[in-house]
């Protein structure tokens, strides 16, 4: 068996339905049929409260290996959840030797971005964007001949 899992921090409020998906592949070459869950989980509080809560989706299946698995659920909160954070896990059953492929840049992210970019990006954007421009000057200037 293997697990998957990351977890962290949150903040803010949140409420409703929360989307959350997954997409990974198996391939194991000893074991013809691997089983396997996904568990989404947000801890909250209500406001006023020091009761942490759960809010949580969790799917499971299994496939003949190799296999690829992706879906998609909710999580549901209430109005007025106050969010302390969140785990993903990943299980994986297997008698033998096996690998689990996750696609880059897969999150789950529960505050959203928004389409005006935060002040850091648009100065790394702007210094990347100076220094292509300072290296294109640079070789646009004739050579300089050697005695």
């Amino acid at each position: 068996m293997a697990e998957f899992f990351a977890s962290g921090g949150a903040s803010g409020s949140l409420s409703g339905n929360v989307p959350v998906s997954w997409d990974f592949s198996v391939n194991n070459v000893l074991d013809p049929t691997v089983d396997w869950s996904v568990d989404f989980e947000v801890f909250y509080n209500m406001s006023g409260s020091q009761s942490i809560q759960t809010a949580e989706f969790s799917q499971s299946g299994s496939g003949s290996t190799p296999f690829s698995a992706s879906g998609s659920g909710l999580l549901s909160l209430p109005n007025g959840a106050m969010l302390n954070g969140y785990s993903m896990d990943l299980f994986t059953s297997s008698s033998g030797a096996f690998t689990v492929d996750i696609p880059e840049n897969l999150t789950m992210d529960l505050n959203p971005a928004s389409g005006v970019p935060e002040p850091s990006t648009i100065l790394l954007v702007s210094a990347g964007g100076g220094a292509v421009v300072a290296a294109a000057k640079e070789s646009l200037k004739p050579p300089v001949p050697v005695d």
